[in-house]
């Protein structure tokens, strides 16, 4: 029987404690062209947007990190040779870059969000005094079978691009393992993301599990007032679904544009290092449709057609959590090899006898009036084969179903992408 390696990836944006035996400084090399990392940013997101369509066809509000998967299939990468490699490389849309270029310039995007944490007292806004908070953390880490021998130039890969260093632990003692890297995943995610890898999965023939985590904590640059929000009709369907749900309303200056099918407001966190985009239909019923247009190039236009307008933008408050089975998405990606016992990531030990045996993700996000708090975190589990208003202002009402992503304002990745069906569900 071939060993299995447990790759697992928690992401989640938010700032939380580190395990001082995984903290690895980030080493990412300080000449990578910034056309290498847009590039990179482009295939990111485009990976985004095709997950999103994969999962898309579930009724209900989505949550999701692109970025947190992104992530661990880029780690998984690393160590994938041949067909394993081409279609892990196709699925992320990874530009035409050497594989040493490519992996520098993820390690330049894992650098500039690990240095993104702003301090309270870092944040001076005149106007917005209120406003305390953000945070941001990326972190990963290797967890691997005592007694197993890594190769040192993924290891050295792992440390370099993705700062993650390489904790022994034995996976015979399941209960122990399981605990430990779901302790380091809830501490990662501030006790957002928890019991990530379910009893079960892993066992005596797990090598490797994967983990990336990344919390994100922000107060909104332009805060709702908790006394204008008011409980109004939410058409959850599109159509005749209607609910009662906790709509905000704030009236300010926002990037603003609109088609003949949508409207999009960017709502930027204290210190405009993340915002939140809307995309709002203009139809109740118009959500399917505008997701089928949404790919990397549409968001670059948006983005592009923003212009700075009075905005009266009523939105509801909602949580969301979710829990997603990644083998079938990532399969109907065109991940397929990695699944089987034809995967080769002899990149790793040198041996071609690991397989991806199962993949999950959880994600959770919670919209308030004072701002956003988001988490996510994927499992990849291998095994051996074994202000003043003016008397006009553009309105922008979500009070029907509606995309919104998080996106880092510098490289315009999408850290978070989700669907709002329904505010008064969870999920």
């Amino acid at each position: 029987m071939r060993p299995i390696l447990k790759s697992l990836a928690a992401s989640s944006l938010a700032i939380a404690a580190s395990l001082a035996a995984t903290a690895v400084p980030v080493t990412a090399r300080a000449d990578v062209p910034d056309a290498d990392i847009k590039a990179v940013s482009q295939s990111t997101n485009q990976f985004a947007f095709d997950l999103y369509q994969k999962i898309d066809s579930a009724s209900g509000n989505i949550i999701v990190s692109p970025y947190s998967i992104d992530t661990a299939l880029g780690m998984l990468d690393v160590g994938a040779r041949g067909q394993t490699h081409t279609e892990i490389a196709a699925a992320m849309h990874q530009p035409q870059l050497a594989p040493a270029d490519f992996q520098a310039a993820m390690g330049q995007l894992v650098q500039q969000f690990q240095a993104a944490k702003l301090k309270p007292s870092q944040t001076p806004q005149a106007q917005d005094t209120h406003n305390t908070g953000y945070e941001l953390h990326v972190a990963d880490a290797l967890w691997g079978q005592k007694g197993v021998v890594w190769l040192p130039t993924y290891l050295d890969a792992m440390k370099s691009s993705y700062a993650a260093g390489l904790q022994s632990l034995d996976f015979t003692k399941e209960p122990v393992a399981r605990k430990t890297i779901n302790d380091w995943v809830s501490q990662h995610t501030a006790d957002k993301i928890k019991d990530l890898i379910p009893a079960g999965a892993i066992s005596d023939d797990t090598r490797m599990v994967l983990t990336n985590a990344v919390y994100f904590k922000a107060d909104w640059s332009r805060k709702f007032k908790a006394e204008d929000t008011h409980d109004g009709d939410f058409h959850a369907d599109g159509k005749t679904d209607v609910v009662q749900a906790k709509l905000m309303n704030l009236n300010a200056r926002f990037d603003y544009m609109e088609t003949p099918a949508f409207q999009a407001v960017r709502m930027p966190y204290v210190n405009d290092a993340v915002s939140m985009i809307v995309i709002l239909p203009k139809a109740n019923d118009g959500l399917p449709a505008v997701e089928k247009t949404l790919d990397a190039q549409s968001l670059d236009k948006i983005i592009a057609d923003f212009r700075n307008n009075q905005v009266n933008i009523t939105l509801p408050k909602f949580k969301a959590d979710q829990t997603l089975p990644l083998n079938k998405t990532l399969a109907d990606l065109g991940i397929k090899t990695a699944f089987t016992h034809a995967a080769d990531f002899s990149g790793m030990t040198g041996s071609p006898d690991l397989f991806l045996s199962s993949a999950i993700h959880k994600a959770f996000i919670a919209v308030d009036e004072d701002g956003t708090e988001a988490a996510a975190a994927t499992g990849m589990m291998m095994n051996t084969m074994a202000i003043m208003v003016p008397p006009q202002a553009i309105n922008f009402t979500a009070d029907h179903p509606f995309v919104y992503m998080l996106t880092d304002s510098k490289t315009g990745v999408i850290l978070f992408i989700g669907r709002v069906e329904n505010p008064t569900t969870p999920a």
